[in-house]
């Protein structure tokens, strides 16, 4: 065997491994710290689940232990009492000793002595657990604090946002390092990272273009750029990249470009005061350079702008071009180097392999990828299968790089491997994860194990959770295809290419319309199989329609860059007899189809024009229906059963006016008829499905009722928002347990069913801008699992229910705009809420106690409360009454968003430079002190008198780990009053 599997490090599954106690930090230090390393793009694992700590860890979190290149460990007051986190340690120093791990220990409010001795809070800890465990947990701890790491209270003065921005540089910088823990993608990286960075000259001021010049599997393997230009630009149109530079520049999303002038007009207003660094990935065209980077007084002063090329000509006639660097393959010793390290898992090959390994260097000729991918294919093989893979090599031609590629598909993979890799080559490159393994799956293939197994042999990559492909590995995907049949598109089992696609629609339309000609209308339709006729008329026909030629095609895909016009026949389709998959994007048909072949397992066509769809076609082997923005009423106009049918996606078909007889589609999980603003009612057979998951059928406009009862037992998301004519919510029969999320916004409800209790595992709840509800039933308080509720802009509601306080997961409470001007009781009890909004409300003075007693804050989270002006007793002067003083002031204190290093100092400013009174004219000092150990806020008012009652909620701001923060009322008088903001 070339190696052994159990003696090299894994592959990397996730870069960072996050092991903490939930209880200390999963909702502040954590959840700041994850935000920031999936910002960087660091792949980082954290365990979300609310774990019920057991006596054994989960082989899920070993395996992503195992799978992780660093662990970050945040050694907190209560990690020692877990034996869950303790257990996680033990895996991170083994793994760490192993030598495929890093260790990054954060000590978080804990003396890193006593983490090494074990004193203080974890000796108390450990006494409480099983003795024959602890000793090996004492080792682990005493490993992890003799490790250089992180001590909050002696980094930046305890600012954990700067501890926080320590760790994400630390760990970006070594993943991005060349030499750092068996990086074996990055041999050779160092010194042209240092070329490239002279090259740049990032000391000057003035705008400097460079271009980076190589052959393809070079500028790709050491360069990790956002866009691909050439691709993106071809699918998507240069208008979507200008998009995508404006929306990453601004940190914005739908941003809108009307034509590409528009777009070079906004880009040059987003960025000509801006220092950016923007590159330009695998351009192949100067239209696109001067849609993207036209010139350099489009940018402000120091920027710099890279473009990587493979056709060195784009360089030479750019004007702006300071220099260009050209890429040169791997040296024999960098050439090796980088092969050993995926082949052996090791810089060294082992004597027996020398000769074979020299050689299969030799044919790879210095290129990365064509090395990364036969030291793949070629790990822990034996010796037989080296010799015939360097035997495969030596008659491939010394140019030839797809062919050498080649060899790891026809050898290193089983066939329904070799097909979902030409599926993602041809068709679902860039797309998302989850919806190719669906489609995929739909064909019975298995994606979840064939997309690992293409992983390991890096074939593909799994970026942002889309799968992404190698422009040199995506042509030898196409090449497979269409070997043997140049020129002849017709031949190829798969179709994607936009030419190749009309020409062969255009010549099976052709053979169509000459076989009706010439053997009549009578002979051309279906029956001519019929035992009437001679055969020897059979055998013409049978000859005649073979001609075509098309039998051999799997999948069929025409993705246009704009809606374009394209004319077919509609019989166009009519001997695809294989056909799998159908896709037609931004393609307007004069008609639809009269045939789909019966082997279709996946259909998506977009702007279909047709009523329905046609009636020969049984879809007995359908699996999903994709069909946005068509002009279907319907989906078929007479009753069929279609078993295997599993999604439906008909947004946007505004024509639509009847949904199908839901008995005859036993299996659909996912039905979205998003924004079919013509459809007024659906199938009451809907009401009793027993496998869909999602339901969607916002923005309905027109659907006034659905069944009168359901019981959806596998549902776990309905979306009926904006279902404006929407008045009643169906009675609730039997336990529907899996449903989670309920979406009832813009609907025109009067009020909720008490049945509504049987969701018993609901989490989220949105009723807003529900105008005509006027109350909501007590036993929506039996929903012991919902966490957020949204209420806001419910104008009519004017009461929570007595018992809102059994609500005991409840998190955020949403009631702005209503009118609510109690709070029950029972909201005391609410301990684990964090947001509360009531901007907006007029509520009477009641609310005001809860404001002056300083609100019970469970010290699990903190509670934002968002309040307008009116919450405050109003004086005749348009001022307003601190609770419990006597002084007027236009200003409220309340609690609510962590202060943190961030904000802290820009916030005191603005309260110090704040004038309050009628006029704007006096000023008030307020002091804000830093707490270092809970990271929270004192408020000092300064010449404000504060009453004694109102101390409670002072010394409840300084206690740990609760938060608080001052808020404004910018106001001066009554009838001008802005609401509050949040300040961050």
């Amino acid at each position: 065997m070339a190696a052994s599997s159990s003696s090299t490090p894994p592959r990397w599954v996730y870069d960072v491994f996050l092991s903490f106690s939930g209880k200390d930090t999963r909702k502040n230090f954590v959840d700041h710290l994850y935000d920031a390393l999936v910002r960087h793009n660091i792949r980082t694992f954290k365990d979300d689940e609310d774990l019920k700590r057991g006596s054994s860890i989960k082989p899920e979190l070993l395996k992503a232990i195992e799978g992780s290149r660093f662990a970050i460990v945040i050694l907190s007051q209560n990690y020692a009492s877990s034996s869950w986190c303790l257990d996680e340690l033990v895996k991170i120093i083994e793994s760490k000793n192993l030598g495929g791990l890093t260790v990054l220990p954060v000590f978080y409010h804990v003396d890193p002595s006593d983490v090494r001795k074990q004193t203080g809070s974890f000796a108390e800890a450990l006494e409480y657990h099983d003795r024959d465990r602890v000793s090996g947990w004492r080792q682990a701890l005493t490993e992890a604090a003799n490790t250089a790491g992180w001590d909050v209270e002696n980094v930046a003065n305890g600012h954990e946002s700067k501890v926080i921005q320590e760790l994400v540089v630390e760990v970006f910088r070594k993943l991005n390092h060349p030499v750092s823990n068996g990086q074996e993608s990055l041999v050779g990286i160092e010194s042209r990272v240092n070329e490239v960075k002279s090259l740049l000259e990032l000391g000057t001021d003035d705008v400097r273009f460079f271009g980076i010049w190589g052959m393809g599997g070079i500028v790709h393997w050491w360069c990790h750029f956002l866009s691909d230009v050439r691709e993106m630009s071809e699918k998507c149109g240069l208008e979507y990249l200008q998009k995508e530079i404006i929306s990453q520049i601004l940190r914005l999303e739908n941003v809108k470009v009307d034509s590409i002038s528009h777009g070079i007009n906004r880009i040059r207003s987003v960025v000509c005061h801006k220092k950016v660094l923007v590159i330009l990935d695998d351009v192949d065209s100067m239209d696109q350079v001067n849609a993207l980077a036209g010139n350099r007084d489009w940018f402000g002063k120091g920027s710099r702008i890279i473009i990587t090329t493979r056709d060195k000509r784009i360089l030479d006639v750019n004007k702006n071009l300071a220099k260009i660097y050209e890429v040169h393959l791997l040296s024999e010793a960098k050439s090796v180097e980088l092969f050993n390290l995926n082949a052996f898992r090791k810089v060294h090959h082992p004597k027996e392999f020398e000769k074979l390994s020299a050689l299969v260097v030799k044919y790879a000729g210095g290129l990365p990828l064509a090395l990364t991918v036969l030291g793949k294919f070629l790990y822990d093989r034996d010796a037989k299968m080296w010799k015939n893979a360097v035997d495969r090599l030596k008659d491939i031609p010394e140019d030839d790089i797809i062919g050498k590629l080649r060899v790891s598909f026809d050898h290193g993979l089983k066939r329904v491997e070799q097909d979902i890799f030409l599926d993602i080559a041809c068709f679902f490159k860039g797309e998302k994860e989850d919806y190719a393994k669906r489609v995929l799956g739909s064909f019975d293939f298995y994606p979840g194990i064939g997309i690992r197994v293409l992983v390991q042999k890096s074939l593909i990559v799994i970026s942002n959770g889309k799968l992404q492909m190698h422009d040199l590995i995506q042509e030898m995907g196409w090449h497979i295809v269409r070997k043997g049949h140049l020129k002849q598109p017709w031949k190829y089992s798969r179709l994607w290419d936009p030419q190749d696609v009309c020409d062969v629609l255009a010549q099976n339309t052709m053979r169509i319309e000459v076989l009706y000609k010439c053997l009549g209308s009578n002979l051309y339709k279906k029956h001519y199989y019929s035992k009437s006729f001679f055969g020897f008329n059979i055998t013409i026909i049978m000859n005649f329609c073979s001609c075509a030629g098309t039998e051999a095609v799997e999948g069929l895909q025409l993705v246009l860059p704009k809606t374009t016009k394209v004319d077919f026949s509609s019989d166009a389709l009519r001997k695809m007899d294989r056909l799998r998959l159908l896709k037609f994007h931004n393609v307007y048909l004069s008609q639809g189809f009269e045939y789909f072949p019966n082997q279709l397992r996946w259909l998506y066509l977009r702007s279909y024009p047709s009523k329905s769809l046609p009636p020969s076609f049984e879809a007995a082997n359908l699996v999903g229906l994709e069909m946005p923005f068509s002009r279907l009423e319907q989906i078929w106009a007479k009753r069929k059963r279609v078993n295997k049918l599993e999604f439906i996606d008909l947004s946007h078909s505004e024509k639509l006016i009847r949904t199908p007889d839901f008995r005859d589609i036993p299996n659909l999980q996912m039905l979205v008829l998003e924004q079919c603003t013509s459809l007024v009612q659906v199938h009451q057979s809907i009401a009793f499905h027993e496998k869909l998951v999602l339901l969607n059928l916002g923005g309905c406009t027109n659907l006034r009722s659905l069944p009168g009862n359901i019981q959806l037992v596998s549902l776990e998301k309905l979306v009926l928002s904006d279902c404006k004519r929407l008045d009643k919510f169906p009675d609730i029969q039997g336990d529907m347990d899996r449903l989670s999320e309920l979406y009832l916004d813009g609907t025109a409800i009067k009020e909720l069913p008490l049945s509504i209790e049987r969701l018993k595992n609901l989490k989220l709840i949105d009723l807003s801008t529900c105008k005509f509800l006027g109350s909501l039933p007590s036993s929506i308080c039996s929903l012991h699992s919902l966490r957020i509720l949204h209420l806001s802009g419910c104008s009519k509601l004017s009461k929570l229910p007595e018992n809102l306080g059994n609500l005991g997961c409840l998190e955020e409470l949403h009631a702005d705009g209503t009118a609510v001007i109690q709070l029950p009781p029972s909201f005391e009890l609410l301990k684990n809420l964090k947001i509360l909004y009531f901007r907006g409300c007029k509520p009477q003075s009641s609310i005001s106690p809860f404001l002056h007693r300083g609100y019970r804050i469970d010290c699990t989270g903190t509670l934002i409360c968002m309040c307008s002006a009116s919450t405050v007793p109003e004086v005749d002067d348009g001022s307003f009454v601190l609770p419990g003083t006597e002084q007027k002031r236009e200003w409220l204190v309340t609690f609510g968003t962590e202060i943190n290093d961030s904000n802290c100092e820009p916030l005191s400013r603005a309260l110090n430079d704040a004038k309050f009174g009628p006029g704007g004219k006096t000023k008030l000092k307020f002091h804000l002190l830093q707490y270092k150990r809970d990271n929270g806020c004192l408020i000092e008012l300064i010449g404000v008198k504060i009453p004694d009652d109102a101390g409670r909620w002072i010394d409840q701001v300084s206690n740990p780990p609760t938060k608080a923060i001052v808020r404004k009322l910018a106001t001066t008088s009554p009838q001008n009053r802005t609401p509050v903001t949040r300040w961050r």
